[in-house]
């Protein structure tokens, strides 16, 4: 097993919820369409979660604020909701890492 696979496990987790709110707003996966849209987001979003546990932490970390700043950015998803939303679940995975909230 990966040694940071608590951490990937969080951003899928992460991906997986975006993935529901895309679906709920009605948009679906269309990966052929311009890149800024939810559409691609959530097309993305499939793709993330295929790769993800294949990826480096830190392309999947970046992928996940990518469809988060896509969302954002169309009003689906409000920034400082998601930061509130996500910090607990990015905490728990850090501490039981060792890492301290003081360095996250």
């Amino acid at each position: 097993m990966r040694p940071d696979a608590i951490l990937v496990e969080a951003h899928l987790a992460v991906l997986r919820d975006l993935a529901r709110r895309l679906d709920d707003t009605g948009h679906r996966s269309a990966g052929d369409v311009n890149k800024g849209s939810l559409p691609y987001a959530r097309w993305f979003v499939d793709h993330a979660l295929e790769l993800g546990p294949l990826l480096p932490l830190d392309k999947l970390a970046r992928w996940v604020g990518f469809v988060q700043g896509v969302m954002a950015a169309h009003g689906v998803l409000d920034v400082d909701v998601e930061r509130d939303r996500t910090r607990a679940l990015f905490h728990q995975a850090y501490g039981a890492l060792g890492v301290g909230r003081e360095a996250v």
